[in-house]
């Protein structure tokens, strides 16, 4: 099984935590090195919008990953992958279309790594995984010093993560997803 991990450590970054404020944020607010994207248009996009893939980008990864047109490629092609993923063209506005964007997950990812000011994988492994009591993960993938967003969890784990699922909104779970309504 393969699992984006970003999503869920970014979603429950716990406020009390630290560093992030709230959902609305927008999330320019965390790339600031990339100043010609500082733009009102921008700013409507949040870290809610990145969770639920809704940011609005032209994005598409629909094409083989043979195919150069392929956004994740382009995007691990580039040696600003960060920059390419947040400078796509807005196509809808935030918030009203699912568009899955590899960009975003890469995005979520640095966003979390920078407020816990530890690496993704120390922050996953102690507030997601250990509490859950799985330990055997495989990360893989990484972007010009950014975190490495797709691990593997070998099945002997899956038991873990399906109560994990099944208890979403209650106990545990309420402490990586905040309550929605």
């Amino acid at each position: 099984m393969e699992l984006d991990v970003e999503g869920r450590c970014g979603a429950g970054y716990d406020e009390k935590d630290g560093a992030i404020a709230s959902l609305d944020q927008p999330l320019m607010d965390w790339f600031k090195e990339y100043p010609e994207l500082d733009t009102l248009a921008r700013k409507r996009i949040t870290r809610a919008n990145a969770l639920s893939m809704t940011a609005g980008f032209d994005w598409n990864e629909d094409l083989s990953l043979t195919d150069p047109r392929n956004d994740q490629v382009r995007m691990f092609l580039e040696p600003r992958p960060l920059h390419y993923a947040l400078s796509r063209p807005i196509v809808a506005k935030p918030g009203s279309v699912f568009r899955y964007n590899g960009g975003l997950t890469q995005a979520m990812a640095a966003v979390v790594q920078r407020a816990a000011k530890t690496p993704l994988q120390d922050y996953a492994r102690a507030k997601l995984f250990e509490p859950l009591g799985i330990v055997d993960v495989e990360w893989m993938g990484s972007l010009v010093d950014l975190p490495p967003v797709w691990l593997r969890l070998h099945l002997v784990t899956w038991p873990s993560s399906a109560r994990f699922t099944c208890t979403a909104g209650s106990g545990t779970a309420s402490r990586w997803f905040p309550p929605t309504g």
